[in-house]
């Protein structure tokens, strides 16, 4: 799995938000089911976990989601644009909150759903606890 972080700019500085990407094209009926479905998770995660606007998940035909041959998502995490999404960015409690978020969604990913919690509820220490990862 390949996971892709940005923050992006716009010259308007009201843009504010997460977005996540998988590859797909609707035009030509393709998509990555896994990066989908791993994009979803992650995007929800997040959002669940920090007050960034939901920009939700999109397909994508860029070379670094076509090319790629593991199931590969790009997550723009805000805009340094925006004062707000710059102030949170610039918090390491905040970045260690969207880390968590991606390390969980990857678990999420791989647990069967009977034993899934609440989305934004998990948290790594529960997962070490149930000795996934020590």
């Amino acid at each position: 799995m390949v996971i892709s972080l940005h923050l992006d700019k716009y010259h308007n500085d009201k843009a504010h938000g997460v977005a996540t990407y998988f590859y797909g094209s609707l035009a030509h009926g393709i998509h990555s089911v896994v990066g989908e479905r791993f994009a979803s998770i992650v995007q929800r995660e997040i959002c669940a976990r920090t007050d960034l606007s939901n920009c939700r998940t999109h397909a994508k035909t860029w070379d670094l989601l076509r090319l790629t041959k593991a199931p590969t998502v790009r997550i723009d995490l805000g805009y340094v644009s925006n004062n707000g999404d710059a102030q949170r960015l610039s918090r390491p409690d905040f970045r260690d909150v969207v880390a968590e978020s991606v390390v969980i969604a990857i678990q999420r990913l791989y647990l069967a759903s009977e034993d899934d919690a609440k989305t934004g509820t998990l948290r790594i220490a529960d997962l070490r606890k149930a000795g996934i990862r020590k």
